[in-house]
C-alpha cells in the first residue's frame, strides 16, 4: 500500500474519535433561563445568604432556650459527721416575669441520729421594671424572629440580584458576539475591496483598501477579547469555575415592554425588601423605647415560698414541719440618669429610622422615575436607528453602482459601508442595552427581574413584612 493511500485510510478511520473528542468537549449552549438557574444553585453570594439566614434561626433557637427547663443537683458527704446529702432543684421560666423553681433535699445520717428531708416551692414574679411584663419577657425572642425575617428578606433580594447580574452580563456577551458577527462580515469585505481594488489596478484605492484590512483585523481581536472577559464575569457571578467552558445562544427575542410608572411606584414602596426592612426595623425600635421606658421604674419583685420538712426515716411529709412565706423586694436606683439617657438614645434611634425612610422612598422614587425615562429614551433611540440601518443600506446600494461605473473612488465607498455596519453595530448595543435597563428596573421595583424567564422554585419563601395592624 502506497504511504498517501495509507494515510488517507487511516484519516477515516481515526476521524469518527476526533469529532466524538470535540464533541464532548464543547459543552451545550445555555439560554439566559439556564445560566439563572445554575446562578439560582451554585452562586457563592446566595450561600453566603444561606447561612447568615440559618445563623439568624439558631439565634432564635437560642434565644427561646431561656424559657427551658433548668435542672440542677448537688451531692455533699460530711466525713466527720458521716452523713451524705443530696439537693436536687428544678427551674422555669416562665412569660410575664414569673419562675417557678422545685427544691427537694435529702440528708442521710449514718450514725442513725436520723435522717431529713425537705421540699420547697417557691413562685416569683417580677412586678416593676425590666421583664415585668409578657411583652418585655419576650422581646429578645421578637427581636431574633423580626432579625431572622430580615435576612430572609435579603436573601430573596440577593436572589433578585443575581438574577439581574446574570441577565446584564449575559446581554454584554450577546453584545459582543454579534458585534463580533458585525466585524467579521467587515473584515471579509474588506478584504474584497482589496482584491477588487486590486485588479482595477488603481494605486490610491489598493493603499485605502490595504488599510482597512488590519483596522478591522484589529477590531477582530479586540471583540474577541471583550467575548471572553464578558463569559469570565458570567462564570463569576454563576458560581461557575472561570477554567470551565461556557458556550451561550446568541440569539435573543426583543420586545418593548410596557410598565407604568405610576404602580410600580407603589409595588416598590410596599415590597422593595430594603423598605419592608426598615418598617421591620421600626417595630422592633418601638419596642425598644417600651422597655426603656419601662426601665425608669424600680425593680419591685414579689416571691411566695411554700416548704416542707421531716427528721422523720419515713419521709413523710404530712407529720413534718411546713412553711409558708412571702418577700416583697424594691430596688431603684435614685436619678436613673443612666436609663434615662439610654430612652432617649431608643427615641432618637426610632427617629432616625424614620427619617431613613423617607430617604430611602424617595431615593427609590427617583431610581425608578429615572430608569423609566431612559427606557422610553432606549424605545425611541431603537426605532430611529431601525430607519437610520434601512436609510444607510439604501445608500450603500447607490454607491455599489456608483463605485462599480467609475463615477466614486474606493474610499466613499467604504465609508458607506462602514457607515452600515457601525449602524447595525449601533442598533445591537441599543437592543441589549434595552434589555439590561428593563431587567435593572424590574429589580429595583421589587420583581423578578426577568420577565421572559420564569422565577426558578427552590422553595425561598417570598419576602415578610410586619403584620398589618
Amino acid at each position: 500500500m502506497s504511504r498517501p493511500l495509507f494515510l488517507f485510510v487511516l484519516s477515516l478511520v481515526a476521524a469518527p474519535f476526533f469529532l466524538c473528542a470535540d464533541d464532548a468537549a464543547a459543552p451545550e449552549p445555555m439560554g439566559l433561563g439556564k445560566c439563572i438557574a445554575h446562578a439560582m444553585k451554585h452562586s457563592q453570594t446566595l450561600h453566603m445568604a444561606a447561612i447568615d439566614l440559618d445563623t439568624k434561626q439558631l439565634q432564635t433557637i437560642i434565644q427561646r432556650a431561656v424559657f427551658d427547663f433548668e435542672f440542677n443537683y448537688t451531692g455533699k458527704a460530711d466525713v466527720d459527721a458521716q452523713s451524705v446529702g443530696h439537693d436536687a432543684s428544678l427551674k422555669k421560666r416562665i412569660v410575664g416575669g414569673f419562675d417557678a423553681t422545685v427544691s427537694t433535699g435529702l440528708e442521710d445520717d449514718r450514725e442513725g441520729t436520723g435522717d431529713a428531708s425537705y421540699v420547697t416551692l417557691k413562685l416569683s414574679k417580677k412586678l416593676l421594671g425590666t421583664d415585668s411584663t409578657f411583652f418585655s419577657t419576650r422581646k429578645s425572642i421578637e427581636d431574633s424572629l423580626t432579625e431572622e425575617l430580615k435576612t430572609l428578606n435579603e436573601l430573596h433580594r440577593q436572589r433578585r440580584e443575581v438574577a439581574y447580574r446574570v441577565t446584564a452580563a449575559f446581554y454584554q456577551v450577546i453584545r459582543n458576539l454579534q458585534s463580533k458577527t458585525v466585524v467579521e462580515r467587515s473584515l471579509a469585505r474588506a478584504r474584497r475591496n482589496l482584491e477588487n481594488a486590486i485588479e482595477r489596478e488603481k494605486p490610491l484605492d489598493i493603499s485605502t483598501a490595504r488599510i482597512q484590512v488590519p483596522d478591522n483585523e484589529l477590531s477582530l481581536l479586540k471583540a474577541e477579547r471583550s467575548i471572553a472577559n464578558g463569559l469570565d464575569t458570567l462564570k463569576v457571578i454563576m458560581g461557575m469555575p472561570v477554567a470551565q467552558s461556557l458556550n451561550i445562544l446568541s440569539e435573543f427575542q426583543f420586545t418593548i415592554a410596557k410598565t407604568d410608572i405610576r404602580i410600580d411606584t407603589g409595588f416598590a414602596m410596599d415590597n422593595f425588601e430594603t423598605l419592608i426592612n426598615n418598617r421591620l426595623d421600626d417595630r422592633k425600635l418601638r419596642g425598644d423605647v417600651r422597655i426603656a421606658k419601662q426601665e425608669l421604674w424600680p425593680d419591685l419583685n414579689a416571691s411566695v415560698t411554700q416548704g416542707w420538712d421531716t427528721a422523720s426515716d419515713s419521709h413523710n411529709f404530712r407529720g413534718g414541719d411546713d412553711s409558708l412565706l412571702f418577700s416583697l423586694g424594691l430596688s431603684w436606683k435614685l436619678g436613673r440618669r443612666k436609663d434615662r439617657a439610654e430612652w432617649r438614645k431608643k427615641i432618637n434611634s426610632l427617629r432616625r429610622n424614620s427619617r431613613n425612610w423617607s430617604l430611602l422612598s424617595e431615593r427609590k422614587r427617583q431610581k425608578l422615575f429615572d430608569l423609566s425615562r431612559q427606557l422610553d429614551e432606549r424605545a425611541r433611540n431603537i426605532d430611529l436607528q431601525r430607519r437610520k440601518i434601512a436609510l444607510v443600506t439604501r445608500q450603500v446600494e447607490l454607491y455599489v453602482d456608483r463605485y462599480e461605473n467609475g463615477e466614486i473612488d474606493i474610499l466613499e465607498f467604504i465609508r458607506s459601508q462602514n457607515d452600515l455596519e457601525n449602524a447595525k453595530v449601533e442598533s445591537i448595543k441599543l437592543e441589549t442595552s434595552y434589555m439590561e435597563l428593563l431587567a435593572s428596573y424590574y429589580y429595583e421595583v421589587g420583581r423578578w427581574p426577568v420577565p421572559g424567564v420564569s422565577e426558578p422554585d427552590d422553595n425561598a419563601p417570598p419576602p415578610q413584612g410586619p403584620p398589618v395592624d
